[in-house]
Order: C-alpha cells, then sequence, then structure tokens
C-alpha cells in the first residue's frame, strides 16, 4: 500500500450460513481496533435496525446490532473506552436512553463519528433510517447544493 492510499476496514454484522452473528465483544473489538489504528470503516450486512433487539427474520428470532448503538460505541471507541465498556453499549436495546447520548454530542463528536463510521449496508438500508427519524434524530446531514432538507 503507497502512502496515501485510502484505506477502509470493513465488518459484517449479521450471520451467515458459515459466519455466526457477531455478539456485541466481538464487534466491540473491531470498533476499538479501527479507532486505534485508526482506520475508518463500513460494516454491512445485519444493521436492519436503529436499536439493538431481537427480531423476527422469517418467523425466527435474530439477534440485531442497532446502527444506534453502533453510532454511541463508536464514538466511546474514539475516546479511547474499554472493549468491555464499548460492549455494553452495543448491548444496550433502550432507544430513549441512546438517543439522549446522541443529541448531547458536540459537533466534533459528530464529525468525529462520521469519518469514522463511513458506511453501513442491509436489505433495505430505508428501515434503520426510518427508526432513527421516528426518534427524533435527524438522519442526513445539511450540506450545501442540497434540495430536500426542510
Amino acid at each position: 500500500m503507497a502512502e496515501g492510499d485510502a484505506v477502509v476496514a470493513k465488518y459484517r454484522t449479521g450471520p451467515t450460513p458459515t459466519w455466526p452473528w457477531p455478539d456485541e465483544h466481538d464487534l466491540a473489538a473491531f470498533l476499538c481496533a479501527a479507532a486505534a489504528a485508526p482506520v475508518p470503516f463500513k460494516l454491512t450486512g445485519g444493521l436492519h435496525h436503529a436499536v439493538r433487539g431481537t427480531y423476527r427474520v422469517d418467523g425466527v428470532p435474530e439477534e440485531n446490532h442497532g446502527v444506534l448503538d453502533v453510532l454511541v460505541a463508536t464514538a466511546a471507541a474514539l475516546d479511547g473506552a474499554s472493549t468491555d465498556t464499548v460492549a455494553a453499549l452495543l448491548a444496550v436495546r433502550d432507544s430513549g436512553a441512546l438517543t439522549e447520548l446522541v443529541l448531547a454530542w458536540s459537533g466534533d463528536t459528530t464529525a468525529r463519528v462520521r469519518a469514522a463510521f463511513t458506511a453501513y449496508g442491509c436489505c433495505t438500508v430505508t428501515d434503520p433510517l426510518g427508526e432513527l427519524a421516528d426518534l427524533g434524530l435527524p438522519t442526513a446531514p445539511d450540506r450545501p447544493g442540497r434540495t430536500d432538507a426542510p
């Protein structure tokens, strides 16, 4: 890799037939390693909801990490929190508590989290975005040139 080449880490947050669902400690270890490197990252396959929980997939209960949990855990990892602390944040299922934490962020914290957690992928990315909006959180940054901003 040449100096200045962009590197983005990728981690799968959902199960496959050959890859088990990564629990809070697995994902926390990844977030802490990415923050320490520092390397921006994207998460794929599994962030279908705003908040950590057990959701039915094809009638079968399945654990899911939440986008909001990952945002809060990323902020903690960037601040040097331990893997155990980051894992505990990934386990939070209280949408109100997570929303309060994010709404209290400074502009600097928001910018640092956006720079670190660059993207996520799931089957329907609008589902977690709709849930975030239902919690009163903005789902798109105000940018010059946007025509859909309120």
